[in-house]
């Protein structure tokens, strides 16, 4: 049974370092990293994989908050991976990493 709003996921990331929401609501706060979406600045690469349900939710809801916005950013997805990449999906997420330092980080 699914209950609507409920996050499993979150609920095991997040509790176990914050403690519950309902007693640490400001700590929970301060850890919501899409409350300082509007403090980026520079350049920003999102990644994730469609498998990694640590990740993926808050991934993508980061990003959709910078496209609202207007932040360009760029969002690298992994079809067929979890949490850590293997293989050429690995090879591949290195390469797009080293080129975007590599075009940012340049002196």
């Amino acid at each position: 049974m699914e209950v609507p709003g409920f996050d499993p996921v979150g609920n095991q990331l997040y509790e176990t370092y914050l403690g519950l929401p309902q007693r640490n609501a400001a700590l929970y706060d301060q850890a919501n990293a899409i409350l300082l979406a509007p403090k980026v600045r520079g350049h920003l690469r999102l990644m994730s994989a469609l498998s990694d349900v640590a990740t993926f939710p808050e991934t993508m809801r980061m990003s959709e908050e910078l496209v609202r916005l207007g932040f360009q950013h760029e969002l690298s997805i992994f079809a067929n991976s979890g949490h850590g990449q293997a293989g050429q999906t690995a090879r591949y997420n290195d390469e797009q990493r080293t080129q975007f330092f590599v075009r940012h980080l340049r002196p």
